[in-house]
């Protein structure tokens, strides 16, 4: 019988399902399910944007406004990724981490996410 985990994920996307040993990806020292791990990377990867493009911001509103976004709107963290990336080329200046509730809105972003990922709507 396979050993299994509590999944270190604080916002797992199984509730109270446990990781099978196999099926788990290691993070550290902590176990994780395969797609709780993968959203986990790309909130990484979207704070790491935010906070090497933003001038001192404030590391728990960002946190926030970003789990906000991503688990109780449902936003996907890679249109999110994608977003912020096209946001940064263009330039445009972020004073507030609450813009980011605005890019899920953009549908000059929407239109350019969906021809990149091939969505037909």
């Amino acid at each position: 019988m396979s050993k299994t985990y509590v999944c270190g994920y604080a916002h797992c996307l199984h509730k109270n399902e446990k990781v099978i040993d196999e099926d788990s990806v290691v993070v550290g020292k902590r176990r994780f399910h395969k797609d709780c791990a993968e959203i986990r990377d790309h909130i990484e990867i979207l704070k790491k944007l935010y906070f090497d493009y933003v001038e001192n911001p404030k590391y728990v509103e960002v946190v926030g406004v970003i789990n906000n976004i991503v688990f109780k709107k449902g936003v996907n963290p890679k249109y999110m990724i994608f977003a912020l990336k096209y946001i940064i080329n263009k330039n445009v200046r972020i004073k507030s981490p609450y813009f980011l509730h605005y890019l899920p809105k953009n549908k000059t972003i929407i239109k350019l996410w969906e021809k990149e990922n091939g969505v037909n709507k």
